[in-house]
C-alpha cells in the first residue's frame, strides 16, 4: 500500500534514520496530494515500515497509528520508505482496467492466468483515451488472451504499484474486474511478451503470481467472488 505526501516547501528535513512527515500532509491517493503540494510529491510504501509501532525520544510511530487515531501531527519513517527521495522523481499517475476471470471445475474455483516476462500475472493494460474504465479492461483481457467473448461480473477492487520510468514515478492504479468467458481457446499476445495461457486453482494462483501486490489482491477478492459463484 502507498501514502502520498504533499511536501509544500521541497526542503523536508532528512534525519539519520528516518524522515518527518505532518500527517494532515499524507494521503492515499496521488491527485488528491498533488492538488494539495505546489513543490513536490512523496510515495511512502508502507511495506517498508516497521511492522510494529516504535516509539523513540522523536516520537516515531506507526504510520497506520498516527493516521487512524489521529493523535501524531508527526511521524517518522525510514528514507527507504520513501521510492522518491533521493533524487526526487514527479509521481504520474496511470489508470489501467484488468480481468479475474473465473470459472468453476468439479466444484472448485479456478483462475485464468498469463505467463509474462517470466513470471504468472493477471491480463491487463492501461487506458485509453476515450474509454471507460470497464471498456478498458474488456479491450485488454482480450487483447492478451487472444479471445473475442469476455463479460464483466463485477467490480471487485484496484491495486497501486509504482516503479520508475524515464526519469518519473509511474504510479499504476488498476481496477479490476471478475470476468468470465465462454471461449476455451487461446491465443496470448505475443508483443506483450505473453507466452501462456492457463487455469489454476485459486488457492495455487494465490501463490505462483509473480507479484506481492496482486496476491494480496487475490487474498482480498476471493471472499468476494466466492460468496458470487458458492
Amino acid at each position: 500500500m502507498f501514502y502520498f505526501y504533499a511536501d509544500k516547501t521541497g526542503k523536508l528535513e532528512e534525519r539519520t534514520k528516518g524522515v518527518p512527515l505532518r500527517t494532515k500532509r499524507l494521503f492515499a491517493d496521488l491527485p488528491s496530494a498533488l492538488e494539495k503540494s505546489p513543490a513536490r510529491v512523496l510515495i511512502v510504501d508502507t511495506d517498508a515500515l516497521p511492522a510494529t509501532p516504535t516509539r523513540t525520544k522523536v516520537g516515531e510511530v506507526s504510520l497506520y497509528e498516527a493516521l487512524e487515531k489521529k493523535k501524531k501531527k508527526e511521524v517518522v519513517v525510514p528514507r527507504d520508505a520513501i521510492r522518491n527521495l533521493s533524487p526526487y522523481q514527479k509521481p504520474v499517475e496511470i489508470a489501467a482496467g484488468g480481468g479475474i476471470i473465473i470459472r468453476a471445475k468439479n466444484e472448485k474455483l479456478q483462475i485464468l492466468l498469463i505467463h509474462r516476462r517470466g513470471v504468472w500475472d493477471l491480463p491487463k493494460g492501461k487506458q485509453d483515451p476515450g474509454e471507460s474504465i470497464s471498456q478498458c479492461a474488456k479491450r485488454e483481457v482480450k487483447e492478451e488472451l487472444g479471445i473475442s467473448r469476455i463479460k464483466i461480473v463485477k467490480a471487485l477492487d484496484v491495486s497501486v504499484h509504482v516503479y520508475s520510468e524515464n526519469r518519473r514515478f509511474k504510479v499504476k492504479t488498476t481496477h479490476w474486474f471478475q470476468m468470465k468467458t465462454r471461449d476455451r481457446n487461446f491465443t496470448p499476445e505475443k508483443r506483450e511478451g505473453i507466452k501462456e495461457v492457463k487455469w489454476f486453482s485459486w488457492s495455487k494462483a494465490e501463490k505462483i503470481v509473480g507479484y506481492k501486490n496482486l496476491r494480496k489482491l487475490l487474498q482480498r477478492t476471493r471472499p468476494l467472488v466466492e460468496s458470487d459463484t458458492g
